[in-house]
């Protein structure tokens, strides 16, 4: 080991006779030694202060950062304690290499990898080797707040793709429809893809968003593209504050399984399409669940929708872009872009897959480790009342078939009476679509053991629910005749 190393010092005051190459307080040693060995005691408390007094700032890249101890070690001591200025906020898990020893692992206090913005830049953070990994005692980035109240920051809708009302399983293909709850699939080109809901998911979640492609698009034109997206309401992001001096960063986990390995991309958007931040993310092993993070500063410029419930954030996830609508990573962009340049194309061969899950966005820069990542996801039952605030409907959720239950109508004159309230209140007032619980039919009422009736028109309705009266194109059946109906109503983004 080095001289002038405190590591080295002995609880046992004989046995720092020899305790350290540099300080030779031996019985007897000679006169001319005793300056030497003063002094270079006072060295070794001095390097010791600078590694507790954070003076030592981080080098190397963002998540394989270095430092030099002052010491000069060969081996990294266990129980070395070190308290170090940030000099680059790390993205992901981290690895510490002192004095050129070798890189080892960042771990938190639990054993897991750290996660991104652990290391803030130009903040202090404490660690101690214990052997086989540093272990970060205190984060430099905010406090961890506790699960259940990450969860419920969360400002998107279903990120775990547990929820799907309309389309249950089936297959839906990319033509601007939603695929589940709060996601939207968006494609142009000669590529043919579609979306589902599948039970396959990383250890912790249950379901995921599978896109596949039947038709493959081996070369992309200039405005080619397929994505995934959700619009974000401005009650859920207006706490970000952007467009303002205060623009806070907004972070974003999530978990990806896809066939085609490379570099994929995303961004983030405002409602009026002439702001954009593109990020990337890479999918190192084919096929695998793969957790990961991006960490986007708040934007100071442009509009932004604020505490309405308007779209004040646009979320997508880009499987394959054309460079009409692309541009570099990790810049504020006046323009309306869905990813970065050389993002793989993901639909060159019909044996591609892309499927997502776990999507969490923070406002801040608090992100999970990946082992932890599945405890903040809100539990089925409060995700699917914040999914009924946009969409809705009477009969069974995850079918598509208007069959089953009914609300009751009775006829009055030429109209049948109804009114009631959502079991939801809704962002808007809705589009409403009635069904018969007999056939399925759209438009009709059914009155049980006559006929289903259509209707040329169907009753007002807000935010709040329906009434009252719907018109018949014919001749109604005899006043006071009961009927039902089922219905679905939707004030999506």
């Amino acid at each position: 080991m080095p001289g002038e190393n405190i590591q080295d010092w002995s609880t046992t005051a004989a046995t720092n006779a020899t305790a350290d190459t540099l300080i030779n307080w031996a019985e007897g040693q000679p006169r001319a030694s005793v300056n030497n060995s003063a002094r270079s005691m006072m060295a070794a408390h001095a390097k010791n202060r600078n590694l507790l007094n954070g003076s030592i700032t981080t080098g190397g890249t963002a998540n394989a950062q270095t430092f030099t101890s002052g010491v000069t070690y060969t081996t990294v001591p266990t129980g070395l304690t070190v308290r170090l200025k940030v000099g680059v906020t790390n993205t992901g898990a981290t690895t510490l290499n002192m004095d050129s020893i070798g890189a080892v692992a960042i771990k938190d206090q639990s054993g897991n990898d750290i996660g991104a913005n652990a290391l803030l830049l130009n903040r202090y953070v404490d660690l101690l080797y214990d052997g086989t990994n540093w272990i970060l005692l205190s984060a430099s980035g905010a406090a961890t707040a506790p699960f259940d109240a990450l969860a419920f920051s969360g400002m998107q809708i279903n990120g775990a793709m547990e929820i799907s009302q309309e389309k249950g399983t089936t297959a839906t293909a990319f033509t601007s429809n939603h695929i589940v709850d709060g996601w939207i699939a968006v494609k142009s080109g000669t590529m043919v893809t579609s979306g589902q809901q599948v039970a396959d998911a990383p250890v912790g979640y249950t379901n995921s968003l599978k896109v596949t492609v039947s038709t493959a698009q081996a070369v992309l034109g200039i405005g080619d593209y397929t994505i995934i997206a959700q619009k974000i309401e401005g009650f859920r992001s207006s706490r970000l504050q952007f467009g303002t001096a205060n623009a806070q960063s907004v972070s974003i986990g999530f978990w990806t399984k896809i066939h085609r390995v490379g570099s994929y991309s995303g961004s983030l958007r405002n409602a009026a399409d002439n702001r954009s931040y593109g990020f990337t993310f890479t999918q190192n092993v084919a096929d695998t669940w793969e957790y990961k993070t991006v960490t986007i500063p708040g934007d100071t410029s442009g509009t932004w929708i604020g505490n309405t419930n308007g779209v004040g954030l646009l979320l997508s996830f880009c499987m394959a872009a054309g460079t009409a609508f692309t541009n570099t990573a990790n810049v504020w962009t006046a323009a309306s872009l869905i990813g970065v340049t050389s993002t793989t194309n993901g639909v060159a061969a019909t044996t591609d897959t892309f499927q997502i899950t776990g999507v969490i966005v923070l406002p801040g820069a608090d992100l999970p480790a990946a082992t932890r990542a599945p405890f903040i996801m809100r539990s089925y039952d409060q995700e699917l009342l914040i999914c009924k605030r946009y969409f809705q409907q009477s009969f069974v959720i995850n079918s598509n078939d208007g069959v089953g239950g009914g609300m009751a109508v009775v006829l009055y004159s030429t109209r049948a009476a109804s009114s009631g309230v959502w079991p939801v209140e809704m962002r808007a007032a809705p589009s409403l679509t009635t069904y018969s619980p007999s056939t399925g039919a759209t438009g009709n009422l059914w009155f049980p053991g006559i006929a289903d009736v259509a209707m040329s028109s169907v009753p007002s309705v807000t935010a709040k629910g329906w009434g009252a009266f719907f018109d018949a194109p014919t001749s109604m059946l005899p006043i006071g005749q009961t009927g039902v109906f089922n219905w679905r109503v939707d004030a999506r983004l």
